[in-house]
């Protein structure tokens, strides 16, 4: 059965992709470029710890090197 507490990622490619998801699911947060390294660890940090159930990101930028299990 499904987990309606788990948390996933959302992945995308384009950046006109990333806002469309921060537009219609609430309380997701992402990882990108331009946002600067600080946040982007805190976002990716948050996630693993479950603070937040939804990350938005690109696979080139979090799809190798992260475990976010919790």
């Amino acid at each position: 059965a499904e987990d309606p507490d788990a948390h996933a990622l959302l992945w995308h490619d384009l950046e006109d992709e990333r806002r469309a998801i921060e537009a219609v699911v609430p309380g997701v947060r992402s990882i990108y470029g331009t946002q600067g390294l600080d946040p982007n660890e805190k976002n990716a940090i948050g996630f693993k710890d479950g603070k937040f159930k939804y990350l938005a990101t690109k696979p080139e930028m979090s799809g190798a090197g992260n475990n976010f299990q919790k």
